[in-house]
């Protein structure tokens, strides 16, 4: 019993994957989500392999890219940062601009947050020995630190990741979110993990946030979501895995097995198509022509239906991807050391800067 005991805890910690529950979510935003399974691990400890698994440090990195768009109308509410150790996505509550009088501006905290959250996670001098926490929680730090900091007015959803070794930890809190794909052996993805949506009620996302003192006195002081009422993640990764971060542009255009047979198309025939760039690109544009489909069946549509409402067709909304191939230390293709940032005017245009 106890040797099968031992074996049970190594088949976990090969899998990786550990999440802390402590927030209440909703699960997968439409029916045909898929069930995971062992959570997709391709990967099990055979007896005796133990101790290989536990002394055996690897040393990871992202090579990221992203894409972003902008609905028709109005500015692009949605910011993204990535780098070779990290990476986030926030998406700007479009509702805000009927509080622009009082200064409050969405897209302007969305990109505040992104800001935040990048230059924690990639300034770590202060931190001492006894300080050191698993990816898991720098990210949860991370969207903390970049709540307190935050000088704009707006609210947000906000999904931020992390790599360390073999591990990524991610935080997430609201309807943005993160899916980790890996390749099968006889070709294509699966998905291994995946975020849930946190909502209060169908269409209103968990979100950061901060607006003046005066609004918030018209609005009756009501209770805001903290960055505690996130849902953090704690999972291993290998070489040749994918992660993508995205807003719920995607998500609610998009199923996520035409998102998982768009990759395919692109990664099974090795090009300079499968870039995270191209990956990333490939899924905003198909999210963007879904979302002007005015009878599109999608993921919004069927979630709506099951509240009741009737909202056929596409979501119109902006749409951010950032992805990333999990790739070894020393490969060529991992970005240099400087965080890529997405601007605020732009939606096409980003800026990097060096940490």
């Amino acid at each position: 019993v106890d040797g099968q005991q031992a074996h049970v805890v190594v088949r976990i910690r090969a899998c990786g994957i550990a999440r802390d529950l402590s927030t209440v979510s909703t699960c997968f935003p439409d029916e045909d989500s898929p069930r995971l399974t062992n959570h997709g691990c391709a990967m099990v400890a055979e007896e005796g392999e133990e101790e290989a698994i536990e002394s055996a440090p690897v040393a990871l990195r992202l090579w990221a890219g992203a894409h972003r768009t902008a609905k028709p109308q109005g500015k692009c509410e949605d910011a993204y940062f990535f780098s070779a150790s990290a990476a986030g996505v926030a998406d700007g509550v479009g509702s805000m601009t009927d509080f622009a009088a009082y200064g409050v501006d969405a897209a302007a905290y969305a990109a505040d947050l992104m800001a935040g959250a990048s230059g924690a996670l990639h300034h770590r001098g202060a931190e001492s020995e006894a300080e050191a926490s698993t990816p898991r929680e720098r990210t949860a730090k991370a969207v903390a630190a970049a709540d307190a900091a935050a000088s704009t007015y707006g609210a947000s959803t906000i999904t931020v990741l992390a790599i360390e070794g073999a591990e990524v930890g991610a935080t997430n809190l609201g309807d943005s979110g993160f899916m980790l794909l890996r390749p099968e052996p006889w070709g294509g993805m699966k998905l291994v993990e995946r975020s849930r949506e946190q909502n209060h009620s169908w269409n209103t996302p968990y979100q950061l946030t901060r607006v003046p003192s005066a609004l918030m006195l018209k609005i009756g002081g009501r209770a805001l979501d903290s960055p505690q009422d996130g849902e953090r993640y704690l999972f291993s990764v290998q070489p040749g895995d994918l992660l993508l971060l995205y807003t719920d542009g995607l998500t609610d255009n998009l199923h996520w097995f035409e998102m998982l047979n768009l990759i395919d198309d692109l990664v099974m025939t090795p090009s300079e198509r499968a870039s995270p760039e191209a990956i990333a690109k490939a899924l905003v544009v198909a999210a963007q022509e879904r979302s002007l489909d005015e009878t599109a069946e999608t993921p919004f549509s069927k979630n709506a239906r099951r509240h009741r409402c009737d909202c056929p067709g596409g979501k119109i909304d902006d749409v951010t991807v950032v992805a990333a191939w999990v790739v070894p230390e020393g490969d060529a293709s991992a970005v240099p050391e400087g965080i890529t940032l997405s601007c605020l005017h732009d939606p096409a245009a980003f800026r990097q800067a060096v940490f």
